[in-house]
């Protein structure tokens, strides 16, 4: 078996890998920030009901 001498970061030559990076970037600062305000308002388990309640309607 012959592996190509190829590196992670050679994937990002196409342009539209730097879009996805920055895109999961963004929703990961996002997502941080709304997940601490659930957490410091301790709205756990009301956000976890929305989920379950939200999901299977998608």
């Amino acid at each position: 078996m012959v592996f190509a001498d190829t590196s992670l970061l050679d994937m990002f030559a196409l342009p539209f890998m730097w879009r996805a990076l920055v895109t999961v970037a963004v929703l990961a600062v996002a997502a941080g920030i709304i997940g601490l305000f659930i957490s410091f308002r301790e709205l756990e388990f009301v956000s976890d009901g929305l989920v379950h309640a939200v999901f299977p309607g998608l």
